[in-house]
């Protein structure tokens, strides 16, 4: 088997519910205010009905200062309707005692103990540590949890930043319960560097502009899961799973460090296997027919990173599906499906033959069934996929073994079954049979639990979609039992897992973004807009005719001056035709080099001319019939009658 050697699977979620990763920005006024960049994660995926909300955390800051000549200590504590373990300790070795802008959403008292009479003044913080609501609520290698480093902006009182200097954020986590997925990468006027220490995580924001730059706006957030591994062996030795306060440090090129702490709350993940249950489908990751990093491809070590997924490959199975010319283009997705784990759930020895199934695998749009990559191998005895407490075993913990056991424990007649079992365009596989379950004619009620593989292909033309609207990317729906034993009671019958980590990825993706503007509102025409993303160096579709097209039947007139960079026939306040502009508008291309381009059309409501007369012919037929006697109801006669209008 091609996949007897892949050790790559921390994607391989075995239905564990994440969410999607948050953006990080970061700004500088006078150097990259705005700049966008991402933390690097592993495979992220999301169950239905789940959200993450995050909740911002008020503080008050007490400041007791000696001398302003000398360094001082701040300490920060949450207010009454916070969370009291929620300490922030503040410290500063500059020479300067600097005040801060008021902010209405914090309460701050400044008591000076000199010897001056004790002065009260309401100031801000320059640094605000926040975490997530999540964080006291963490289910182990399911929920994510995050924190927030946020650097206020302070016009009286800029924070400077000059050529090497640094913002360092570090999180200390002795007993390594927390996983940041976080790769060293460069965004804007800044490197950003990761150093996963045992016990302590490090991101380092090195600043490679001019000296000068004014460190302002500064807003990263930082996501995290809890490792489900970690945490039980805390619980073995300390008798309790994790609650504790982690402490979080961020030091600034001024040298002055701020530490909070913010409180963790970890659950164990408890995936458990219910009587009965005859499916349960999961992702598993992005796939490529080819290998990452060898023969000239892209990626290393089997690993290649694109629109924020790290697909690996090769994966060989979908050459037989996917053209020749079309296999360096194609991108997959592999699931995993657990079949018939609940006739086991109370031993591994079947509880009850299969009778009656009925079962719909469905995968959502824009994705099709591989169906040479369906792989089924039989669950030996031996191998516990249910643990003493009935919860699921990871299938990284027993995936190797199955699929190079020998002898194999590969079922090609249950492949060619659910090959032919296909249907909708290559969207679901259905199962429908009254009594024992039959496999190509052979009984297999009672040969209890297997392992389903499979891949989809990917239409790539809707990953910037599946970026920004994460919740409706690829997906899987199962049933959870099987679908005649339904009551009718209205208890959900589906267990549904979405992959939702595409994103933009300014490392290797550009973005191309087309605005329309309506000279006469001077404000963009709703629902015009296009974002495109693509890799350096390329050339894409110029979806700017076909717009302006649909526009001019809805009767605006491009303004040709505007749109190339001269004065707009409307007088505009938003927007500035000689700065933002798109001079070759028309051409059916757009080239793109190594920047992002941003694009801007301008259209105004064109002055109507006298509406024509339209002129139509009506003809209508009248039917006379007899009212009564022995013709009665019978068409008497007819008459035909034509008008124009």
């Amino acid at each position: 088997m091609e996949h007897k050697n892949d050790l790559f699977f921390i994607t391989k979620l075995n239905g564990k519910e994440k969410f999607s990763f948050r953006k990080i920005s970061v700004g500088l006024v006078t150097v990259a205010l705005g700049t966008i960049f991402f933390l690097e994660s592993g495979q992220t995926v999301q169950a239905a009905d789940q959200a993450n909300n995050d909740s911002q955390q008020n503080t008050t800051i007490n400041q007791n200062s000696v001398n302003p000549d000398n360094s001082r200590t701040l300490t920060i504590q949450k207010s009454e309707t916070a969370n009291t373990a929620n300490n922030t300790t503040v410290s500063q070795n500059n020479e300067t005692n600097p005040s801060y802008e008021n902010n209405s959403k914090q309460n701050t008292t400044n008591n000076l103990k000199n010897d001056k009479p004790t002065l009260q003044q309401e100031t801000t913080a320059p640094v605000q540590i926040t975490g997530s609501s999540t964080n006291t609520s963490l289910i182990a290698d399911v929920t994510q949890g995050s924190f927030n480093v946020h650097v206020a902006n302070n016009s009286s009182h800029p924070i400077i930043i000059n050529h090497n200097q640094q913002v360092n954020i570090s999180v200390a986590d002795s007993d390594n319960l927390l996983k940041f997925d976080v790769n060293a990468t460069k965004i804007g006027n800044f490197d950003v560097g990761v150093n996963n220490n045992s016990g302590t995580k490090d991101f380092t924001f090195t600043y490679t502009g001019s000296d000068n730059g004014v460190l302002s706006g500064f807003d990263a957030t930082f996501p995290f899961v809890a490792v489900n591994s970690a945490a039980q062996a805390y619980h073995e030795q300390n008798g309790a799973y994790p609650d504790f306060n982690l402490p979080i440090t961020v030091t600034l090129p001024n040298s002055q460090s701020y530490t909070q702490t913010l409180p963790i709350k970890i659950n164990p993940y408890e995936d458990k296997v219910v009587k009965g249950e005859i499916l349960h489908g999961f992702i598993m990751g992005p796939k490529v027919i080819w290998t990452p990093g060898q023969d000239g491809n892209p990626g290393t070590n089997g690993i290649y990173t694109e629109n924020g997924a790290n697909y690996t490959g090769p994966e060989p199975s979908a050459a037989a599906d996917i053209p020749a010319d079309q296999q360096r283009d194609a991108r997959l997705m592999q699931y995993g499906i657990d079949w018939n784990y609940g006739s086991v759930a109370n031993g591994n020895s079947p509880l009850d033959p299969l009778y009656n199934v009925l079962v719909h695998i469905k995968f959502s749009n824009h994705q099709k069934i591989l169906p040479s990559t369906i792989k089924v191998f039989k669950i030996p005895n031996d191998i516990k996929i249910i643990n003493a407490d009935g919860q699921r075993t990871n299938i990284n913990d027993y995936y190797n073994e199955i699929v190079s056991h020998q002898p194999s424990l590969e079922d090609t007649n249950f492949e060619n079954f659910l090959k032919n079992s296909i249907y909708d365009n290559n969207h679901q596989i259905i199962i429908d049979q009254t009594g024992p379950f039959t496999v190509n004619g052979q009984d297999y009620s009672e040969k209890g639990p297997y392992f389903i593989q499979l891949d989809t292909q990917l239409d790539t033309n809707y990953i910037p979609y599946w970026i920004n609207n994460p919740n409706d990317g690829p997906s899987i729906t199962t049933p959870i039992k099987n679908e005649w034993n339904l009551n009718g009671s209205g208890t959900t019958n589906s267990f549904v897992q979405t992959y939702t980590n595409f994103k933009f990825d300014p490392k290797v993706d550009l973005m191309v973004n087309i605005y329309f503007i309506d000279e006469n509102t001077d404000q963009e025409i709703a629902h015009t807009s296009r974002e495109i993303i693509t890799p350096p160096n390329s050339s894409i579709t110029n979806p700017t005719p076909n717009i302006i097209k649909t526009l001019e039947s809805q009767g605006y007139r491009v303004d040709e001056s505007a749109t190339k960079g001269q004065h707009s026939v409307k007088p505009l306040l938003n927007f500035d035709p000689t700065k933002q502009n798109f001079i070759n508008y028309d051409n059916d291309n757009i080239d793109v080099s190594n920047d992002s381009l941003k694009y801007y059309v301008y259209l105004y409501h064109g002055i109507s001319a006298k509406p024509e007369i339209q002129t139509s012919s009506v003809t209508e037929k009248i039917n006379y019939v007899y009212a009564n006697g022995t013709k009665n109801g019978q068409q008497a006669a007819a008459y035909l009658h034509s008008s124009g209008k």
